[in-house]
């Protein structure tokens, strides 16, 4: 499980919360849900921490050469997380933030992360700040209908699809509509032997 945390880190994802709250497992996971903790909050500071803190357990379960990449993750999430707070920044404060060592790096790691589109943003180099574009409100386009409609078209197939396997056998309805109609003479005969008793 724990190479496995680690990997979901480097992918991107948040892995699955219930290996954390495993009892036979919590003990054993505690540094690497410390270490997700840091990552899901982009806190470079808590990353440090738990790399100092915890770097023997990381070593002897040699994660730690996998876990030490996770910075520029870390680094990231925090980027994103600033790029929705502020409206414009200036690198010194992100380099403060992010504990970078200057606000060169900030200038540099935006650079980056806006060409990798992880942060919608623009560069004011004169006036050394990164400026958040609006983020347009995604319920104000067509984008919202356009994938509920994708969802039932794909249910409505799936639905036709299911109609469809349905195997029946080939005539199975006339025998029971000849049972019916068998019964249906009979009972009829029977109403007339009667009356004719009568």
């Amino acid at each position: 499980y724990k190479l496995a945390v680690v990997a979901q880190l480097l992918m991107g994802e948040t892995p699955d919360r219930s290996w954390f709250s495993n009892s036979e497992l919590k003990v054993h996971l505690e540094p690497y849900f410390h270490l997700v903790k840091a990552v899901r909050n982009g806190s470079v500071a808590d990353y440090d921490k738990i790399l100092k803190t915890d770097s023997a357990k990381f070593s002897k379960d040699n994660t730690m050469t996998l876990i030490v990449r996770l910075r520029s993750s870390v680094i990231k999430t925090g980027l994103r997380h600033i790029n929705i707070a502020y409206s414009c920044i200036s690198f010194k404060d992100i380099a403060f933030k992010l504990e970078l060592s200057s606000a060169t790096d900030a200038e540099l790691i935006c650079a980056k992360a806006i060409r990798d589109r992880i942060i919608e943003a623009t560069i004011d180099h004169e006036k050394s700040v990164l400026q958040s574009n609006d983020t347009q409100d995604i319920y104000s386009t067509i984008e919202p209908k356009a994938q509920f409609h994708k969802r039932i078209e794909f249910c409505l197939e799936v639905h036709n699809a299911a109609v469809k396997a349905h195997k029946y056998p080939p005539n199975s309805h006339r025998a029971k509509l000849e049972k019916d109609e068998n019964k249906e003479n009979g009972d009829v005969a029977t109403i007339d032997d009667d009356l004719d008793d009568m």
